[in-house]
């Protein structure tokens, strides 16, 4: 192979390969960015077609009735029939249970031990000494009104809320059987309040706010009824056994058995092909209750988290792609290394790169130390320092050239100062760009002594350095060297 041909000619350095793609980290990062939207786009996409078929599906779901589910089933008319009726019983039977059930947690009574329950028993009488001679109230005995009047004061939210302070629980909604009364007929009527709770102390306070309510209500009384007499006559305090109340316990815990017997005799008189059948629709029945729950919350489409990370990372892989193949087959100047690997000798590199403190560049900074590619000295003295290996390399040849194919406005500013340099040191430096596009710029190349390259990363042509590198050694003209900005 002609040796002409090799100049420029790239091997593959992994470590400037990696370096090339790096300092394109912008590039990199709204690639990335613009194909993590894309992905989560799709995927917000794909949820709202899920989320819409699902809609779809309860909603289907959620309109179709028990009747019609059963009737969809593979069964003879006598069957459905059958089942529908046993599934009236059940749902009879149940709601008695549930019922009795949340009787038997929530009441009072019935959690308390009958063996050995607090009471306080409290009797009062009203003595109506005379007949009220108002307009609205009749001229008979009205301690009955009086005595029902007293009682109802005792079922107020007033007087719930102070039995709710001492026992700490919602037990209002079985207040009647924590404090329960009891009344008689007559000119002195008599009524006994019975008070019933788990422990001593409790039973004690409630008949406390007991008399305090009668007290009030007494006084509120009289303001419609006259005057009469409120006399407590026992107020008695105990722990003893209460046969009545054992009984209620029993009675009630039977009565949940009977229900349960009643319902298993009932599941009992279907075939298996029915019980397998009334499974399915007690299914269909919760699921249809908890999608009736559930029926408020709103589904909302949703992106993906894998999408959004397969994108970021297809976009850094197409980024890492296209910089591999412009690194592999560009056509313009790369690394340095690429003057290096062949007989053009590398007299330095000018970094024009002046704006590398600002904050857009802290990563640049980053990734030239990673690579050794800090820059350590400014600009100018790049320039003076390439000046001094120019003077060493031309010698006592006092007539060169610089020539380039891209000479751009930094590469002209270059040139200038290095004209400028080397003229103090009696060495005409004549700028010749582009040679072999340029015929003045050629004859200069011609009449020149020596001559060296100025070239520019990602902008000056590979095959034109390499016809320009060509065209001098034909001339048999002394290649000084290359200069690299970049």
């Amino acid at each position: 192979m002609n040796k002409n041909n090799q100049y420029l000619q790239p091997a593959i350095n992994i470590k400037e390969l990696l370096y090339y793609i790096l300092k394109h980290w912008r590039s990199i990062c709204i690639v990335m960015i613009l194909c993590g939207v894309i992905m989560a786009g799709i995927s917000y996409e794909k949820s709202c077609k899920t989320v819409k078929a699902q809609q779809d599906a309860k909603q289907e779901e959620h309109d179709m009735t028990v009747d019609e589910y059963i009737d969809g089933l593979d069964l003879d008319d006598e069957s459905k029939v059958h089942i529908k009726d046993s599934m009236e019983i059940l749902d009879s039977h149940q709601a008695s249970y549930d019922q009795m059930a949340y009787y038997l947690k929530n009441s009072v009574l019935m959690n308390l031990d009958a063996s050995k329950v607090p009471t306080c028993t409290l009797t009062y009488y009203v003595d109506n000494k005379q007949v009220v001679e108002y307009p609205h109230i009749s001229e008979t005995n009205n301690t009955t009104a009086i005595v029902q009047a007293l009682i109802s004061s005792l079922y107020t939210d007033e007087l719930q809320s102070d039995v709710h302070e001492i026992i700490g629980e919602e037990a209002v909604d079985y207040i009647t059987e924590i404090i329960n009364t009891t009344f008689s007929m007559g000119n002195n009527g008599s009524f006994v309040i019975d008070i019933h709770y788990k422990d001593e102390e409790s039973v004690r306070k409630i008949s406390e706010v007991v008399q305090e309510q009668l007290k009030r209500e007494q006084k509120e009384l009289q303001a419609s009824f006259g005057e009469f007499d409120l006399t407590l006559g026992t107020n008695n305090y105990y722990v003893g056994a209460n046969t009545d109340l054992l009984d209620e316990q029993r009675i009630l815990a039977n009565n949940m058995a009977n229900i349960l017997d009643a319902m298993t005799k009932t599941k009992n008189a279907l075939t298996d092909e029915e019980k397998d059948n009334y499974e399915k629709i007690v299914s269909f029945e919760k699921m249809k209750q908890t999608k009736n729950e559930d029926s408020d919350m709103v589904i909302s489409p949703s992106i993906s988290k894998k999408w959004l990370i397969v994108g970021v990372i297809l976009g850094i892989l197409l980024v890492f792609a296209w910089y591999l193949c412009a690194f592999l087959w560009g056509s313009v100047l790369k690394t340095e290394d690429e003057f290096e690997q062949n007989d053009t000798n590398l007299i330095g590199i000018v970094h024009i790169k002046e704006k590398r403190k600002k904050v857009l560049f802290v990563i640049d900074n980053l990734v030239d130390r990673l690579f050794g590619k800090k820059v350590t000295v400014d600009m100018t003295s790049e320039i003076e320092i390439i000046a001094t290996k120019i003077m060493m390399k031309a010698g006592e040849n006092k007539n060169i050239a610089l020539s380039g194919c891209a000479f751009s406005d930094a590469e002209k500013d270059i040139a200038k100062e290095l004209c400028a340099y080397l003229e103090k040191n009696g060495i005409n430096l004549t700028v010749a760009p582009s040679m072999m596009e340029n015929g003045k710029a050629m004859t200069t190349v011609c009449n020149a002594e020596m001559i060296f390259f100025m070239e520019e990363i990602g902008k000056s042509n590979v095959s034109e350095i390499r016809e320009q590198i060509t065209f001098a050694r034909q001339l048999n003209k002394k290649i000084g060297g290359a200069i690299v900005v970049a």
